[in-house]
């Protein structure tokens, strides 16, 4: 070994892959800290700054490493799983939803996926989670790195957690911080609960590793858990803490299990009973929702997975493409049925199956399965426990996606694929691949230009396809609408379809745009039609609906009357069809089909007794009275409506 190679290793290392080392170093934290901070990452703005910066980083430092080649077929095979989406739909048949779109004469494309821009962009972003997670899979930290990044990190979530609670007690957080009850990042508290839940059990790690090292900092970790339990409980998030107790009980369980020091341990755990107990005292509000929660049966959240579950019978095997479960789901709709709109199931797992087919959760649990050899052993290794709590601290997360979606929001799952990171065993062996280095730089050209494209048009307002695109064009769309630029409105409207064939709010406003501008009255029904489609449950789209055609074509308000009483609580009907008569019966042309909305119903038939001419109410009159033998199957209320129209009809025809 020369002289000069001997002084640079004495020094530290080459000093250009020193510094190397050191950028990719502040790359990665970067991405840890901005994803969460930058409002979760859930628009485009801020998810381009992410992708910015994955790709800067893979680019400047590919991974040289590869895992198991099991475990890059299954990554690469649930990639290639969900391009299925891009086959023709015809090739496996249709499902009921497709059809009933059809029906609707909604212009689908000819793709698996009725949206395939917005699959497509999916597929990157997963794309784009993969490659983070390998890029850290394939890092071998020695023992001190590893234990000053699980520190790191740990301290990282603390400053958040502190940061959240001063917001919240003095006001003024950021602009894109646009939050619940005025805490956290994520506009979603269960995200905001998800990312300090996970980390306050890296946290707890923290403080068992220390234990027999040194009390006073194992003590200064445990405190950070008060922390910790104080951002939960402004939450207001009864997963996050279930999950959050459920991790420091698991932990304990397997340090106490695996520690030859069973006595002092025993003392540590019995810290999360004193946290739990602290909870109990001073949970407020969110204690009172974790308790009330207890009855899952009639929890909202199953009843949107039973919902989905019928979703996902149409299409197990396919999915129906990533991206478009907000705009099928409306349909299956029964027992969850409100007339806020589904996004989601409220569950990552169940996201995944729908959108992807259930062969995606066996190729996910089998990369999963085959990684787990990475992690293994744990005997005999420094920072044992540390890797523990990273494990255990990634199994909550991946429990926390039974009931709700943290896994699909980047400002979680970027710093919970990290944590997985954590836990691997820095001792493995992974062979080196030109070949991966070669495409890992070629991807984080491609985050790179997608983000910088992301980025353009979230700043100029360009039109870019896909999310972006739609929400842009919706927005140019309603602006110009406001303005009386019909025209402009509807080429708007137009744009912004050809990315979202299934985006109900564009199909309406451009025809509120077309019968506003003039345009034939069919073309506008059948935009409204389509509307309906996707909203199939919605009793107030139909509403606002007819409010438009009363003032251009009344007749046509009668389809839409009819799907609102549909749509509509049993128990609420009959006020609003009494709104329609008040409504309607002034136009001599609704008449017939307020009269036939009527039919079957003898609550409606006795409001609309109100209503009709004197000379036509004696022979209605009797036949009711036939109808319901003298009268005898009438309730009060129905008496009380039917002395009413007499009172006011009745004398008129006498």
């Amino acid at each position: 070994m020369s002289k000069t190679t001997r002084e640079r290793k004495r020094k530290g290392g080459n000093p250009p892959t020193a510094f190397r080392k050191k950028l990719s170093y502040g790359l990665l934290a970067a991405i840890v800290v901005l994803a969460p901070f930058l409002g979760g990452s859930s628009d485009r703005w801020s998810q381009s700054a992410i992708l910015i910066l994955l790709g800067a980083l893979l680019c400047w430092d590919p991974p040289e490493r590869a895992l198991p080649r099991g475990a890059d077929l299954a990554l690469a095979g649930l990639i290639a799983w969900g391009c299925l989406a891009f086959l023709p739909a015809g090739l496996f048949g249709l499902p009921s939803w497709r059809i009933a779109f059809l029906e609707a004469k909604i212009d689908l494309p000819w793709t698996l996926s009725p949206q395939p821009w917005l699959t497509a962009e999916a597929l990157f972003l997963i794309g784009a989670g993969m490659a983070w997670f390998y890029y850290l899979a394939v890092q071998r930290w020695g023992t001190i790195l590893h234990r000053s990044l699980m520190a790191a990190y740990a301290a990282g979530i603390l400053g958040f957690a502190a940061l959240a609670l001063v917001f919240q007690h003095f006001g003024g957080t950021p602009s894109f911080w646009i939050t619940e009850r005025n805490f956290g990042p994520f506009v979603n508290r269960n995200q905001t609960a998800n990312l300090f839940a996970v980390g306050g059990i890296l946290v707890a790690g923290l403080a068992y590793h220390q234990l027999s090292r040194s009390r006073r900092r194992a003590v200064t970790w445990a405190l950070g858990l008060g922390l910790i339990l104080a951002a939960l409980v402004a939450s207001y998030s009864r997963g996050g803490v279930l999950v959050f107790f459920l991790g420091l009980a698991v932990l304990s369980g397997v340090v106490i299990a695996l520690s030859r020091d069973k006595v002092r341990l025993s003392m540590g755990a019995s810290a999360v009973v004193v946290f739990m107990t602290l909870f109990l005292i001073t949970g407020g509000e969110t204690l009172k929702r974790v308790i009330a929660g207890a009855d899952l049966g009639s929890d909202f959240r199953v009843l949107l997975l039973r919902d989905a579950f019928s979703l996902l019978a149409t299409a197990p095997w396919m999915g129906i493409g990533l991206g478009n479960f907000g705009a099928v789901f409306s349909q299956f709709r029964n027992l969850s049925l409100t007339e806020s709109r589904a996004l989601h199931p409220e569950s990552d797992w169940m996201w995944l199956a729908v959108e992807m087919g259930l062969p995606a959760l066996l190729l996910l649990g089998t990369a999963v399965g085959l990684l787990w050899k990475q992690v293994l052993p744990f005997a005999g290794e420094t920072n044992w426990r540390l890797r523990a709590a990273a494990l255990v601290a990634a199994g909550a997360f991946a429990v926390h996606g039974l009931m709700d979606v943290s896994g699909h929001i980047m400002g979680t799952a970027f710093p919970a694929i990290f944590v997985v990171a954590l836990g691997l065993n820095p001792k493995r062996r992974l062979p080196r691949s030109q070949g991966h280095r070669l495409f890992f730089r070629v991807a984080g050209v491609a985050f790179l230009g997608v983000g910088a494209l992301w980025f353009y048009g979230s700043r100029t307002g360009t039109s870019v396809p896909g999310r972006l695109g739609v929400i842009q064009q919706r927005k140019a769309a309603k602006a110009a609408l406001g303005s009386a630029r019909f025209g402009e409105a509807e080429r708007a409207a137009t744009q912004g379809l050809a990315y979202a064939p299934l985006d109900w709010n564009l199909y309406y406003i451009r025809g509120i745009a077309k019968i506003s501008g003039g345009r034939n009255w069919m073309s506008a029904w059948n935009d409204f039609r389509r509307a309906r489609a996707i909203e199939s449950k919605s009793a107030k789209l139909a509403l606002r609906e007819a409010d438009i055609w009363l003032s251009y074509r009344p007749a046509l308000a009668i389809h839409a009357w009819r799907d609102a009483l549909t749509n509509s609580p049993p128990e609420e009907r009959l006020e609003l069809y009494r709104r329609f008569l008040a409504t309607g019966w002034s136009f001599p042309e609704l008449r017939p089909g307020l009269s036939s909305l009527a039919v079957g119903h003898l609550d409606r038939q006795l409001a609309r007794m109100l209503y009709i001419e004197p000379g036509q109410f004696v022979a209605e009159f009797e036949e009711l009275r036939v109808a319901t033998g003298d009268w005898e199957d009438l309730e009060t209320a129905q008496l009380e409506t039917l002395l009413a129209a007499w009172s006011q009809r009745g004398g008129e025809a006498t």
